[in-house]
């Protein structure tokens, strides 16, 4: 009968054997490789894939593109106007040269009408396009819609003056088109534009705006 030492040596000794024939076995070797090409080629097949996604997305947008630039003008345009900041000039200015100003007035009229007086961003941005088709057309002297631009204009910046719209954390751009609203609209006085612009452009000015306006008013 082992002793308890004994028998923690002995069991030592049979590990130590399975070792060396475990390290000494071709066909344990033979396995170990068969298995290491298995998991190299996982891997590969892994790496293919991830390339093959990439593709299939790449190709997926490029159907997008291709299906977005076989709808009418007019129909990119209107569904564009759901997300008015990613609208461009280019997109602009092929709807306004290409189409009749009636339809694409209307248009504009349509998502002034709907839209979420909440969402300053959207607001903002519609007003941009509203003038940015006024620009166009009066470029091109077409005085008809003009007049309806101008009431979507006044619309939206009704809109703007809802006590529910919250001007903290404007953009760049959201900045820019306010600036260029303030010089437009009429029958504000100087001193009242000179404090939205200062507002707009920077917040630690205001102070020395409202000293000056105090100032010539007593």
């Amino acid at each position: 009968m082992l002793s308890e030492e004994s028998i923690e040596a002995f069991i030592n000794d049979m590990k130590s054997e399975w070792k060396r024939n475990v390290s000494g076995s071709p066909e344990v070797k033979k396995a170990k490789g068969i298995l290491e090409v298995h998991r190299r080629k996982i891997k590969e097949l892994f790496n293919e894939l991830e390339v093959a996604e990439q593709y299939e997305k790449q190709l997926m947008e490029q159907e997008e593109q291709i299906e977005n630039q076989a709808k009418p003008t007019l129909m990119r345009f209107y569904e564009s106007l759901d997300k008015p900041e990613d609208v461009t000039i280019p997109l602009i200015k092929e709807a306004s040269r290409s189409q009749s100003w009636d339809k694409v007035v209307s248009l504009t009229g349509e998502k002034v009408k709907h839209l979420d007086t909440t969402k300053r961003k959207d607001i903002i941005h519609l007003l941009w396009i509203v003038l940015k088709l006024r620009d166009e057309y009066t470029e091109r002297e077409q005085n008809q819609p003009l007049q309806i631009l101008q009431n979507q204009g006044r619309s939206l910046l009704k809109k703007l003056g809802d006590s529910s719209i919250s001007w903290m954390g404007l953009a760049d751009k959201e900045v820019n088109i306010m600036q260029e609203i303030v010089q437009e609209v009429e029958n504000i006085p100087p001193f009242v534009r000179r404090i939205v612009e200062t507002y707009l452009s920077s917040h630690n000015q205001i102070r020395i705006i409202y000293r000056e306006v105090s100032a010539q008013t007593d």
